[in-house]
């Protein structure tokens, strides 16, 4: 499959999306959107920038959205709202969610330009930045599984159609939210990440791995695990016939990490240290957590969970789909995580017994792994920092950030189980599993999504 049809594909998509639902399509948006604006008309202005925001939400029936339904009178400011102040320690929104604010400066700033007074044409820049930023994310996506999988190239289409056909994904186009900044971050650090460890060394996807870490400790907590990601590459780096390369390489990786970090933490001091302040509380309470993460009646149902919001789950997991749909979904996952399993152990046999695998080769199994380690770096943030402080309502959207490593070892382990069964079973499995996806996809979109948003056919949530 070429990548400009699958771009092409994606730009429909999106078009499609943004003609089908109208804004504050997701009760997240809102809160998003009010803190862009704070940063486009400046912090004097943040009182009658809630009040727009509020009178936009009130056009667009997000009370509805939220099962609320619409108060008698328009409350002035964001904190007179209960549904988002509730359980909340602070007696201002903004107070409340102190988000990590990279993506609201940098889309604030572009507003003030062109749309300080127009806040709905305002929103729909929005939206348009964040289809652009999810269609960089996407573009990264296919270059690097095409780099991965090299002239195999149903395995690249297959992986990079899972991508696409995902519903919770798929809606992030058409988003205001910080999520879509931390998907391209994501998507720019493993785009760097597998170009390095497919033996392409060059310095760009060197300063690349730096950008995107700093920005990640800038942009969300989704991205956090970048940091600790980036230090152990250079490990997976490593060639015994180009030792002294890879030791300049690092040394100098290190040294410009630990000098230029300075010049971000002055661009943004509260920012970083406020960042640096929640990296480091939830790296010290890692040990604590980890043993109830190997608990089945908390860390197993906490997983299922991620998982299931991870396929579909959105408006603070207000809508989802059948119980049905998450157990075969839930089935998949164990598919496939015993077969990039059996992937690993066919390899290593191999090389036990000194033949030649047709599993994959040394540089192939270096990007598993790294891929594997991603994935469990990242479960265990989301379970430090959530789970284990009993939030077990987990959004799978942390994970996206990481759409690529997932992506890939989806594929891949679901066609290693299927061959391990039958052999030639594992292409028809996968492709039986994405035409599932699209069909899936478009149920949603149907049923679901433009059901519940423009109120027509049925309403799942109608609202109190």
């Amino acid at each position: 499959m070429k990548i400009w049809k699958v771009l092409v594909f994606l730009v429909v998509v999106a078009v499609l999306f943004n003609f089908i639902i109208p804004p504050f399509q997701n009760p997240d948006e809102p809160l998003q959107f009010g803190n862009v604006m704070i940063y486009a008309r400046g912090e004097v202005q943040k009182d009658s920038v809630e009040k727009d925001i509020i009178h936009l939400m009130d056009k667009h029936n997000w009370w509805k959205f939220v099962g609320m339904g619409r108060p008698e009178a328009l409350p002035d400011k964001l904190s007179d709202i209960p549904f988002l102040m509730a359980k909340s320690t602070h007696s201002d929104f903004r107070q409340r969610i102190r988000g990590i604010v990279l993506y609201h400066i940098i889309l604030g700033k572009m507003v003030s330009i062109f749309f300080e007074d127009n806040i709905a044409a305002a929103y729909y820049f929005c939206r348009l930045i964040s289809f652009l930023l999810i269609f960089g994310a996407v573009t990264l996506i296919a270059i690097s599984i095409k780099k991965i999988a090299g002239g195999k190239t149903q395995l690249f289409s297959w992986s990079l159609l899972f991508v696409l056909f995902l519903p919770q994904f798929l809606l992030n186009i058409v988003s205001v939210s910080s999520d879509t900044l931390a998907i391209f971050i994501g998507s720019v650090f493993f785009f760097s990440a597998v170009s390095l460890l497919m033996g392409e060394i060059k310095y760009l996807y060197y300063v690349l791995i730096y950008i995107s870490v700093i920005a990640g400790f800038l942009a969300d907590r989704s991205t956090f695990p970048l940091l600790p990601l980036s230090i152990i590459l250079p490990f997976f780096l490593f060639q015994k016939k180009k030792y002294k390369e890879y030791i300049v390489y690092t040394i100098a990786f290190f040294t410009a990490i630990f000098m230029l970090s300075t010049v971000f933490f002055i661009l943004f001091p509260v920012r970083a240290e406020n960042s640096i302040q929640l990296f480091l509380r939830n790296l010290s309470e890692v040990g604590s957590a980890l043993p109830g993460l190997f608990s089945f009646n908390n860390g197993f149902k906490y997983f299922v969970s991620l998982s299931n919001s991870f396929l579909l789950k959105f408006g603070w997991a207000c809508f989802g789909t059948g119980k049905l749909v998450y157990w075969l979904w839930q089935s998949v996952i164990i598919i496939t995580i015993v077969g990039v399993i059996g992937y690993i152990a066919k390899f290593i046999s191999s090389r036990v017994q000194r033949e030649k695998s047709r599993f994959g080769t040394s540089m192939q199994i270096k990007l598993v792994s790294y891929f594997l380690v991603a994935v469990i770096f990242q479960l265990l943030a989301i379970w430090t920092y959530y789970g284990s402080h009993g939030h077990l309502t987990p959004q799978g959207r942390y994970f996206f950030p990481l759409i690529l490593p997932i992506a890939f070892l989806f594929t891949l382990g679901l066609k290693t189980f299927g061959d391990l069964i039958c052999k030639g079973a594992g292409k028809k499995a996968v492709a039986v599993f994405v035409l599932v996806e699209f069909v899936f996809l478009n149920y949603c979109i149907w049923n679901y999504i433009v059901p519940v948003f423009h109120l027509m056919i049925k309403s799942p949530h109608p609202g109190v």
